[in-house]
């Protein structure tokens, strides 16, 4: 089982590896849906590592809240999961937007510097749920 949720862990960096290289060159409707690809993959990981069947749907966070209040989580992780569960659904709701959109996806700036923010947001997440893993 450890294998599987390592295994997501590596996906979810490469996902926000294209999504930090998506944000810096301006193609924000990959750089939203990779980010939330991302996140989404390392909450799975911790589902996975606790043996917990993660649905086969988008939305997790009421499984990883499950898990982070009832599980041996690392206390870093337990002190972010609710900064991470609004991530994750700010993600959803940008994602929405851009994986409905076709063409190139045109973002006031301030929605352009908060997609740039949840990317670096979402990396350090990952992080730390990587370390628990």
């Amino acid at each position: 089982m450890e294998n599987s949720a390592s295994g997501a862990i590596k996906d979810a960096k490469r996902w926000i590896a294209t999504a930090a290289y998506s944000g810096e060159s301006g193609n924000y409707d990959i750089a939203l849906y990779s980010a939330e690809m991302a996140l989404e993959i390392a909450m799975k990981a911790l589902l996975i590592k606790n043996g917990v069947d993660y649905p086969k749907k988008h939305d997790v966070i009421d499984q990883f809240k499950l898990v982070v209040n009832s599980r041996g989580v690392n206390r870093q992780l337990r002190e972010k999961s609710d900064d991470i569960v609004k991530t994750f659904s700010k993600l959803l709701d940008l994602r929405n937007m851009a994986g409905y959109n076709f063409g190139e996806l045109k973002l006031d700036d301030q929605t352009k510097q908060e997609t740039r923010a949840l990317i670096g947001s979402t990396g350090l997440y990952i992080k730390i749920i990587e370390a628990t893993i």
